[in-house]
């Protein structure tokens, strides 16, 4: 990986001072709006003409997102890669989840599944991470937000609870202690899709981990279209 301190550490583009929380916590709500909603809402006029897929995505897009609120820096890593460090050096992994069943997006199944990866022996490689982010994101319908008449663009960041890392690291050794058929995988669902402030393990021995394989996260910020 490479050194946080080989990385640029300033923004470009635009004047931010870093180390001012308001600041760039208020930077974060126009990456929203500006980027990833008006993204969304200019692609749904394509996706509308060409009866394709709303869900477009949003992985790496919403990484900044992060990396504005919580005061990471990305290391400009491929998909293999870290996706950020924090202000101590720290590794930070960042997940998202796009769209939940009966949105606007057009879902119609409940999405699904949070790819972890090999954890490494003895889950060395998951133990390395000094949190663990994940970001929700749907287009949700007038029966869904009940804020209004037209759907609505949310995102949410959940970030872990006091014990959620020391959880994780245990379900991550424990599943490298297993064998597995293909590729080790450690693998979580929401409990809940957009709702949720839970990750459950997909794994048969989950009773096994702590807390029944179950990750706890709090909800850091929550953004909305229009708001």
């Amino acid at each position: 990986d490479t050194a946080i301190t080989n990385i640029a550490s300033f923004a470009k583009g635009f004047e931010l001072n870093w180390d001012d929380d308001a600041a760039r916590q208020s930077k974060a709500k126009v990456y929203f709006d500006e980027v990833i909603v008006k993204f969304y809402r200019d692609m749904e006029k394509f996706t509308e003409e060409t009866n394709t897929a709303k869900n477009i995505g949003f992985g790496h897009t919403s990484e900044h997102m992060n990396c504005l609120w919580s005061k990471l820096r990305g290391c400009r890593s491929n998909a293999r890669g870290t996706d950020a460090w924090d202000e101590d050096e720290e590794v930070c992994e960042i997940k998202s989840q796009c769209g939940c069943i009966g949105d606007a997006m057009g879902s119609q199944h409940k999405k699904g599944t949070i790819h972890l990866n090999d954890p490494g022996e003895d889950g060395t490689r998951i133990k390395k991470w000094k949190k663990l982010f994940v970001n929700l994101l749907s287009d949700r319908t007038p029966e869904q937000h009940g804020k209004s008449e037209k759907p609505l663009f949310h995102f949410k960041i959940l970030g872990p609870k006091e014990d959620t890392m020391q959880v994780l690291a245990n379900h991550a050794e424990k599943y490298s202690k297993h064998s597995h058929t293909g590729t080790p995988d450690l693998q979580y669902y929401p409990d809940n899709e957009y709702e949720s402030d839970k990750l459950v393990m997909y794994y048969g021995k989950k009773s096994e981990c702590m807390n029944e394989g179950i990750l706890e996260f709090e909800v850091l910020e929550e953004f909305v279209e229009g708001e």
